[in-house]
């Protein structure tokens, strides 16, 4: 899936639906705001206009004719041009749209001894732009002249998209730090919850994590603690009881071998020490398997590059053949018996399936990759994950008449998982299997 912001963290989805919800509502609030000012600055506007054509009519209609306008055109004043004149400005007919309709029947009722002829209302516009720039009002005197009124169109200051989208942005520079810490602060539990988590994979005695921050995180917490102490004890019940176990098994296993001393039949005796041998190696690994020192072992940053040398150095004293490619120098932590004990099991495969072992580091970022290939004749690709199961073992060349009882590849997954990485195996093109190793470099 494709990461966006959606898919993205707890804290980027929070801040994201935040500065939405905050442009939205801005948006909204400063379009309520110009409708609701619109309405009531038209509203104040169309009351003055009309008080003040009521008293330019009145002092019109008083004075002389021939003093009518210059009268007209002294009591307009800046907001308001007026003529007096013989004829009206404006044709006679109905109002343009429903605010010429409205203001002309607040005009009648300011002026009720007018006829309706006698009241008219309309637009003006420039020549070269066809959208209304006046409103005209033309309103007829006793004897039959007309007073000529010009108003400019009333504009309501409103914010631009640029403007809103500024005031946006610094609300959202003071809303979005806060946001962020607060949303970093509440789902901080569930990241250390999740690391928890990660480390339980491999570690099930690892550290129980801190029952912090909000109610519903710590009872998530507390449960997820509760799981891990339970599963912990099954674990120790049954490595416990299989230990025992296998270690009990030691006991029959020396009598049947002082009894087989007693056999006078060569070939008898022969196949009893082979099987008392099979069982006593299974005893052996099993004991391995399951014993617990290891988890206990300390931690230390180990040179994978050096330890490789030591297991090649060691196979080779035995008269094993083994090759280590030049690598590069990765540094791990983690136990160093441990380790040392699961590279062995891979390289020990590769000696008795491939007669020869073939290893090569290199570092992939934080990664390090270590590669164990044999020239033997690999295994089934649907094999490839059943042979980590404890006591797996393929019936073909990689049976028991080589040696081991399938514990050799679970111990070493297990080690190997337990220091965050993991093992997997893959057949090579040209024939032979190849082990390949990843540990996170410290």
């Amino acid at each position: 899936m494709k990461k966006t912001w959606i898919t993205g963290s707890l804290t980027t989805q929070a801040i994201g639906v935040l500065l939405i919800a905050l442009l939205v509502s801005h948006a909204a609030s400063l379009a309520f705001y110009q409708f609701d000012l619109a309405e009531k600055l038209g509203a104040t506007r169309e009351a003055q206009f009309a008080e003040q054509m009521v008293a330019i009519k009145r002092l019109v209609d008083a004075a002389p004719e021939r003093d009518r306008e210059g009268v007209a055109h002294a009591v307009g004043g800046q907001a308001i041009e007026t003529h007096w004149d013989v004829q009206s400005f404006l044709r006679a007919g109905e109002p343009a749209d429903a605010n010429l309709a409205d203001l002309q029947q607040k005009l009648k009722a300011l002026f009720p001894a007018v006829p309706a002829a006698g009241l008219r209302v309309g637009y003006s516009s420039t020549a070269d732009d066809a959208a209304p720039h006046f409103i005209l009002i033309s309103v007829q005197l006793s004897d039959g002249s007309w007073i000529n009124a010009s108003t400019a169109l009333l504009q309501i200051p409103h914010g631009t998209f640029t403007g809103v989208l500024g005031s946006t942005f610094l609300m959202a520079l003071a809303i979005v730090p806060l946001g962020i810490w607060l949303m970093r602060a509440t789902t901080r539990p569930l990241r250390i919850f999740a690391k928890a988590a990660e480390r339980l994979g491999r570690n099930v005695d690892a550290e129980p994590v801190p029952e912090t921050g909000p109610s519903d995180v710590r009872r998530t917490v507390r449960a997820f603690n509760d799981m891990q102490s339970r599963i912990r004890q099954l674990l120790a019940e049954r490595t416990q009881m299989l230990a025992a176990l296998s270690h009990d098994l030691r006991t029959p296993i020396t009598r049947l071998r002082l009894r087989a001393e007693l056999i006078e039949d060569g070939e008898q005796q022969n196949r009893m020490f082979a099987d008392l041998r099979d069982m006593e190696a299974m005893v052996n690994s099993a004991l391995a398997y399951l014993r617990e020192d290891a988890a206990a072992e300390d931690v230390r940053r180990i040179d994978v590059s050096s330890l490789l040398d030591t297991i090649a150095s060691e196979a080779s004293d035995q008269g094993r053949l083994v090759a280590v490619e030049k690598h590069a120098a990765c540094v791990i932590s983690g136990r160093p018996l441990a380790l040392k004990r699961a590279f062995s099991n891979l390289v020990d495969n590769a000696i008795k399936y491939g007669d020869t072992a073939r290893i090569a580091l290199r570092a992939e970022g934080a990664t390090a990759v270590i590669a164990i290939d044999d020239t033997g004749p690999g295994i089934p690709v649907d094999q490839v994950e059943a042979v980590f199961q404890p006591f797996m073992r393929l019936e073909t060349s990689r049976s028991r008449d080589t040696g081991g009882v399938g514990l050799g590849l679970a111990l070493a997954r297990t080690v190997f998982r337990s220091h965050g990485g993991d093992v997997s195996l893959h057949n090579l093109p040209g024939g032979g299997l190849r082990a390949l190793v990843r540990l996170p470099t410290a």
